[in-house]
């Protein structure tokens, strides 16, 4: 490979293929095959008057209901996931700074009351929306301010929507140019010889697993994501690092060479900045106002030189700018060798422009057409760039780390295709385990850090805890759990740990109802035993009961119909028109086609299809929504947008010129040959055929 420079670490971009164009889809209904819209009833339980005695001010509790179910959560201040040192700053057009106030107190954790193995993940915007996650019943909702989407929603309205229901198609593509001091190097250099690994100890653990972050919002995102707020742009952005430290926490990465277990490695964030407004004095900076068409590389490389540093492990850009060919992410691969550039632990790197870190990478919120992408669409696009900061390329097209629908599907990495819907979406492959273990194996002891360390307080029974009932302040007592997170003599369990427990601290009888019966999810009603707190999983449903959707109840867990086992495929929306409200099912080879050509499998009214709603089996286009659409194109007319217009509706265009063109012109034609018929028939009635 020939030297483009003198010295440029390993990238590799993210794509995301979208058919949309003017007369296409909204995003919500290319993202989503189902949502709803709801509201919130948010209430304090507990505040605390003296927070600093506390490492938790206040605990909250959150109800709802969405997807015919009722959501019961306890949430209370989320730690660790901001550095001890934590630093937020807000920049303006100048480069003056002024402090970004960042309150920890506003990231929640939790779980579902009476789900034992429920995790929550959430904040709020400054209107009561709900940005986050509830994993329960293994399935994840996803929630977000609908006004992200559409301004037309409401102020405190949220979208909801389970990630079974997305329909990414997400599609990587490399641009990999590796060089140093002017000769090549390979995309993945050897480990060190087996000579220098010492003894392996496999009951010791890494202690250094925190990644630390700077992460970065540009002006863009701060007016589309943020809604020009700094508050709830920086909220967004940790909800965001979050979900993908989840990801990574619960992922086992093998162990490294001296032995010791490569797991619960994540990230904290260690500094944020937010611009609210375009860099005025440097055209080429990351944040300047851009009118032609912005480069992803060039964008990379500007911000690299600017906010890149060894103070941190990696350096993250979240921007709302549109990248042509449908990228939305690019990021530095890193190599396992110590002095490599790229990805975390990066050494300076001198080139002709000045000194530059390229321990950096970004990820945008818009789409190529200029859509926003909902909130799991964004955890995927950082984590898969993350990934490639922490090592990993994309997989290969082996059977392990690329294998069939059938197989639960495409990885994280997967250089093709991330539908969101199979289950190996949201994990690593083998092959990325591999790479990134033996990056964090000669890295992390680097430019990792140690996790801050749980404690009593947080309202989740942890190892060594009897109770937690979360916020124990002094001056406040807790008939059940001590302020050092046991039971009080006499006591068998608190209430607000689990759901068979009395005020008194007793079990709960074994006549009471912990969990109502749940046909439409395939679940018998669930009483208390008497001799534990806990409420026992209640029992399923016997198969082959109806549930949701006309699908179809199996093992406890309600089948899509598409799912059913006589059926054995995926539900989709079928891309043809004539067939979008039949209901459809998507074969192992990735065909999406109806199930049956029949009445019996038409979709009830209001269901989603390819281009809007099904009506008596039609797919009704929502004319205001294209016209909406047009509208925005007309208000933000520029070359860049114009041009992209026409390279979206090319075939449109030229049949459109063509026609203007060819009706006269046939037209013109008709009327020259309906004359000359008509002299040359007059002619012929004054000279008779054979008179010459």
């Amino acid at each position: 490979m020939r030297c483009v420079a003198s010295f440029t670490p390993m990238l590799c971009i993210l794509f995301v293929a979208l058919t949309g164009n003017v007369s296409g889809l909204e995003p919500l209904d290319a993202s989503l095959r189902y949502y709803e819209i709801i509201r919130v009833n948010r209430r304090i339980e507990k505040r605390g008057v003296r927070a600093v005695m506390s490492p938790y001010s206040r605990q909250e509790r959150l109800t709802f209901s969405a997807f015919n179910r009722r959501f019961d959560l306890y949430l209370t201040p989320k730690r660790g996931l901001l550095h001890s040192k934590f630093v937020g700053r807000q920049i303006d057009a100048d480069g003056n700074e002024r402090p970004l106030p960042v309150d920890p107190d506003d990231h929640f954790e939790g779980h579902v009351h009476g789900e034992k193995d429920s995790i929550v993940s959430l904040t709020f915007d400054e209107e009561g929306a709900l940005l986050g996650m509830v994993h329960v019943g293994g399935e994840t909702f996803a929630f977000e301010p609908a006004r992200l989407h559409q301004v037309s929603h409401n102020y405190g309205d949220v979208l909801a929507y389970r990630t079974s229901d997305m329909t990414l198609n997400f599609t990587m593509n490399d641009g990999i140019y590796c060089c140093s001091n002017g000769s090549s190097l390979p995309l993945m250099s050897p480990v060190v010889e087996a000579s220098r690994k010492r003894p392996k100890r496999f009951s010791e653990t890494i202690y250094k697993n925190r990644c630390p972050l700077r992460v970065v919002a540009d002006h863009l995102f701060f007016n589309a994501i943020g809604n020009g707020s700094s508050a709830f742009s920086a909220r967004y952005l940790i909800n965001v690092i979050d979900r993908v430290n989840a990801l990574y926490t619960t992922t086992e990465w093998g162990e490294d060479e001296q032995g010791r277990r490569l797991n619960n490695m994540g990230f904290m964030i260690k500094d944020m900045v937010v611009h609210t407004v375009p860099t005025r004095s440097d055209p080429d900076h990351y944040n300047a106002v851009f009118t032609g068409k912005r480069n992803v590389n060039q964008l990379l490389d500007s911000f690299s030189r600017r906010q890149g540093s060894d103070q941190y492990c990696l350096v993250h850009l979240f921007t709302a700018q549109s990248f042509e060919n449908g990228v939305l992410g690019l990021g530095y691969i890193s190599s396992p060798e110590l002095h490599s550039a790229g990805g975390i632990c990066s050494p300076k790197s001198h080139t002709s422009g000045g000194d530059v870190y390229y321990n950096t990478a970004l990820s945008s919120a818009k789409t190529t057409q200029g859509g926003t992408v909902i909130t799991r669409e964004a955890d995927i696009v950082t984590a898969h760039e993350l990934g490639h900061n922490w090592g990993a390329t994309h997989d290969d097209s082996s059977a392990e780390c690329s294998p069939s629908y059938s197989a639960g599907g495409s990885y994280i990495m997967n250089t093709y295709s991330v539908s969101g819907y199979d289950v190996n979406n949201n994990r690593f492959s083998p092959c990325s385990r591999r790479m990134i273990a033996k990056v964090l194996s000669r890295k992390a002891d680097i430019c990792f850090e140690e996790e801050a360390s749980s404690f009593c307080g947080n309202g989740r029974v942890e190892e060594g805890e009897e109770c937690d009932v979360g916020m124990l302040l002094t001056g406040h007592e807790d008939n059940c759990c001590s302020s050092t997170c046991r039971l009080r003599p006499g006591a068998q369990c608190s209430p607000k740990n689990v759901p068979c427990c009395s005020n008194s601290c007793h079990f709960l009888p074994a006549t009471h109802l912990c969990l109502h019966e749940n046909p439409l999810q395939c679940k018998h009603s669930s009483y208390c035993t008497g001799k534990s707190g806990e409420c026992p999983e209640p029992s399923a449903i016997d198969d082959g009961r109806e549930c949701l959707e006309e699908g179809e109840c199996f093992k406890g867990r309600c089948l899509t119909f598409c799912e059913r086992p006589a059926i054995n495929k995926k539900p989709c929306i079928c891309p043809n028109v004539a067939d979008s409200c039949l209901r459809c099912c998507r074969s192992s080879n990735g065909t999406c086609e109806p199930f049956a050509r029949s009445e019996k499998y038409i979709l009830r009214d209001g269901t989603r299809c390819i281009h809007g709603h099904c009506q008596n089996a039609v797919c009704i286009k929502e004319v205001a929504d294209v016209v909406s659409h047009f509208w925005h194109i007309i208000e933000n007319i520029d070359e860049t947008n114009f041009w992209k217009f026409v390279e979206d509706n090319l075939v449109g265009l030229v049949l459109s010129v063509t026609l203007l063109f060819w009706i006269p012109i046939s037209v013109l034609v008709h009327s020259i040959d309906s004359a000359r018929a008509k002299r040359n028939m007059n002619e012929g009635n004054r000279f008779p055929l054979g008179a010459l």
